[in-house]
């Protein structure tokens, strides 16, 4: 099982998660198989990645791999793409004498096999969390790569998990505090890592677009230009002046990732980039904020599920999370909020400009 998914990983997952596609497909596996706990992240992805993706398989007719039902997998029949007369005939000149169709193997043929995918990821992810754990807790110059790597992983799963189940009945979405929580332990380690000067893994994991690192264009006041109505007043709740700063940072870098879908200025590898380094990126004090549950971090944070609402086509790691966490974060809010969380919602039920463009209330929809 573990040839199989190492094998998912680098053939399939490796290629869905950011433009960094080089250093996930060939640096990540080398370094995983150094460290447990790091091996065991990659796993959990990769068999997340196997639940979701569409079930494929290789034909030797056609010579690539093609799209499988569960009955064309289980009964050795012909595969859901039709074959022609001219493909059946350059089978048989070859000496074919049966339709062939995909390896049996295919990990997720059958709503069975992907549940079963989707069991594997969590075992995984709860040995590779508790392994990560006591690693970031003692941290040396000899296990910072490794726990870099491994955060890194886990980031990304918490973020794609958030499509599932997560209400407790508490009126707090569960699944975003743990992504923040494992946001500041990514944010902790490069700490320790830039006082390690050992950051040459972490240049490694970030050279591709966007840059991540240029925090006057990230922070730009130009950028929060369409959400700017976050910061107003909501009947006397105002932003206090020592979280000002964070919240116009914030809004900066949503407003940033928003303009880079609305003017098609980012690839969705990009998007999905910068909306995962979100929590790592913006002041620490709006993690504080979203975690004490306040509600003008709730509303953005409910925005930024929205914007991931209006890629998750071309970048299906996304699906299904708006549509969780918005109703979530709404149900969290005071009645006086209502009014600012209304573009989330018509995002997730279809409004706006054929849901991808319109932002009630804001000032300016110039980007």
């Amino acid at each position: 099982m573990e040839l199989r998914l190492l094998h998912e990983w680098m053939a399939y997952t490796s290629e869905t998660l950011s433009t960094t596609v080089d250093f996930w497909k060939i640096r990540a596996p080398l370094l995983a198989l150094q460290n447990r706990f790091v091996f065991e992240a990659l796993l959990a992805l990769a068999a997340l990645h196997g639940s979701r993706k569409e079930a494929k398989a290789w034909s030797g007719l056609h010579g690539r791999e093609v799209a499988v039902s569960s009955n064309s997998v289980a009964t050795n029949e012909q595969g859901s793409e039709a074959t022609t007369p001219n493909e059946w005939k350059k089978w048989k000149a070859f000496g074919g004498e049966s339709l062939p169709t995909g390896s049996a193997s295919v990990l997720n043929a059958t709503p069975e096999a992907r549940r079963g995918m989707l069991e594997v990821s969590r075992k995984y992810f709860s040995r590779a969390l508790e392994g990560q754990q006591k690693a970031v807790a003692s941290i040396s110059s000899q296990t910072i790569q490794s726990s870099y790597l491994c955060s890194m992983l886990v980031n990304y799963y918490s973020l794609f998990t958030l499509s599932d189940g997560d209400d407790d009945g508490s009126g707090v979405p569960v699944g975003l505090m743990n992504w923040i929580r494992v946001s500041r332990g990514v944010r902790h380690i490069i700490n320790q890592m830039t006082q390690l000067s050992a950051g040459s893994l972490q240049a490694e994991s970030m050279h591709a677009e966007p840059d991540l690192s240029d925090t006057d264009e990230l922070f730009h006041p130009v950028h929060m230009e369409p959400f700017k109505y976050l910061l107003s007043n909501v009947e006397g709740d105002e932003v206090a002046e020592e979280d000002r700063t964070a919240y116009e940072h914030t809004l900066s870098y949503v407003g940033l990732i928003y303009k880079g879908i609305v003017q098609n200025l980012d690839s969705p590898l990009a998007t999905g980039r910068r909306c995962n380094a979100m929590p790592a990126s913006v002041p620490m004090r709006f993690l504080d904020l979203v975690e004490a549950n306040q509600p003008r971090a709730m509303a953005i944070m409910a925005h930024v599920f929205a914007s991931m609402q209006l890629v998750q086509e071309s970048y299906p790691w996304f699906k299904g999370i708006a549509e969780h966490q918005i109703p979530l974060i709404c149900r969290s809010l005071p009645r006086q909020w209502t009014e600012f969380v209304q573009w989330p919602l018509q995002i997730i039920q279809g409004g706006g400009e054929n849901g991808s463009g319109h932002v009630v209330h804001a000032e300016n929809d110039g980007v």
